[in-house]
């Protein structure tokens, strides 16, 4: 199968750009050429009618908003940089080892205030004469955070200098890191010489990185046929010039002809359907490890995490069925609306039990001030007991020993009552001990 041509893209999480540090990052990209992007544009800079009727007839108001046509001050941005720079990957075998030299035609910056942002890298292999296992070897390396540069960099260290104006993507101080999994996520679009019979087995290879052949059974990386056919339920099959097929780190579309009229619908529509996607996916691994860091927290993240519910979780997007069959494929290989119910369970579970240990101590306090307010009443008895004394003639000695012990089951009485699991317990111990 010969490669006509291609579409590749990885895509990573930046964290929250939070308001203390956003105005000098959106500085810092103005400086290295990025442009803010508010709507499509023609070549000379200026609006592009044709394009935003087709946004605006082709999707939801909701979704176009965030992800194609906004306002310069819209609290979501996108920032966009078109320069070609090049970069020399190393992919390594135990007894194999090549240098593939790529370059980064585009990169683009989305940022979602007060949630992650999230940025992708356009990628052209800079050798034409590359095989479709060259194309393998090579999605399997641009992936990878930990991939080699001929410089003797990581992958995620060139792209945090060459692109994200220092950005970090990993280490101990980069709170995004516990959430970002261990790859970048690829989307890929392969217009090839086709031959229909083997498509379905070559997607299944590109998509999850494996040899070629793997998908028709050939090689110890050949799945077993109950995975294959698990794996193949995300299948999308709209047209007979191609199919594409949707995993939990992968995108990717193969057939003849789909990138020759309709490049801009894969580059520019799908693709951003497929990032929105993402979006979601990593916030609710956000949500997630907030709230193991501190179960307290529980009611106030519950309250952001509807919030971003309220903005960001749609069901459809589009008056268009392929876009919306894009967008409802890539939430099942994500499993958003499982994971999703999940979620919203744990927190509303943690958020009932903090009320209700909050409630029961506002209880326990209300008690202890009805208690305390009793004990106001002591004074009169003291006086009762002062006449006492003086009718019975005790000695100032015992008449302290008798109040001190009127005061002492008073006290024990108040201990009771505020917690008398625990005086039973330990009253069982003293008695376990004595006896």
């Amino acid at each position: 199968m010969k490669l006509n041509s291609s579409i590749i893209r990885i895509v990573g999480l930046i964290g929250d750009i939070d308001k203390k540090n956003a105005n000098r990052f959106y500085a810092n990209l103005k400086n290295q050429k990025y442009i803010q992007e508010c709507f499509p544009v023609t070549l000379d800079g200026t609006i592009d009618k044709g394009s935003e009727k087709f946004l605006k007839d082709y999707f939801y108001p909701d979704f176009r908003e965030i992800m194609y046509l906004s306002k310069p001050d819209s609290i979501n941005k996108r920032f966009i940089l078109n320069s070609n720079k090049t970069v020399s990957l190393l992919y390594k075998r135990r007894d194999f080892q090549k240098e593939y030299k790529v370059d980064v035609l585009k990169s683009e910056i989305y940022i979602f205030e007060g949630n992650l942002g999230l940025f992708s890298l356009s990628i052209k292999q800079a050798d034409e004469s590359l095989t479709l296992e060259d194309i393998s070897n090579l999605l399997s390396i641009l992936r990878n955070f930990d991939t080699q540069t001929a410089d003797n960099l990581l992958w995620h260290e060139w792209i945090t200098s060459n692109i994200l104006c220092g950005v970090k993507l990993r280490g101990d101080d980069v709170k995004s890191d516990e959430y970002s999994g261990s790859k970048f996520k690829l989307f890929t679009v392969l217009d090839i010489v086709d031959n229909e019979n083997n498509r379905s087995d070559l997607i299944y290879d590109i998509a999850t990185t494996s040899p070629l052949g793997s998908g028709s059974g050939k090689g110890i990386f050949s799945p077993d046929p109950d995975y294959h056919q698990e794996i193949m339920k995300n299948r999308i099959g709209v047209f007979k010039n191609w199919e594409a097929l949707c995993l939990f780190d992968s995108f990717t579309c193969i057939g003849e002809g789909q990138l020759t009229s309709q490049y801009i619908s894969w580059d520019y529509t799908y693709f951003r359907i497929y990032l929105y996607r993402l979006f979601f996916k990593y916030n609710i691994y956000r949500y997630n490890s907030e709230i193991q860091k501190s179960d307290q927290d529980a009611v106030k993240w519950r309250s952001k995490f509807e919030s971003f519910l309220n903005t960001y979780h749609v069901s459809h997007i589009s008056f268009n069925f392929l876009a919306n069959d894009i967008f409802k494929k890539t939430g099942e290989s994500l499993d958003l609306e499982n994971e999703l119910q999940n979620f919203r369970d744990r927190i509303n579970n943690l958020s009932e039990a903090i009320k209700e240990e909050k409630q029961a101590k506002t209880n326990m306090l209300l008690q202890a001030v009805t208690v305390l307010s009793g004990i106001s009443s002591v004074g009169p008895v003291i006086d009762i007991l002062t006449q006492v004394k003086l009718f019975l003639g005790w000695s100032t000695l015992v008449f302290y020993i008798v109040v001190s012990f009127i005061l002492i089951l008073l006290g024990l009485g108040v201990l009771f009552f505020i917690m008398p699991e625990k005086i039973k317990k330990v009253w069982k111990s003293m008695k376990s001990i004595m006896g």
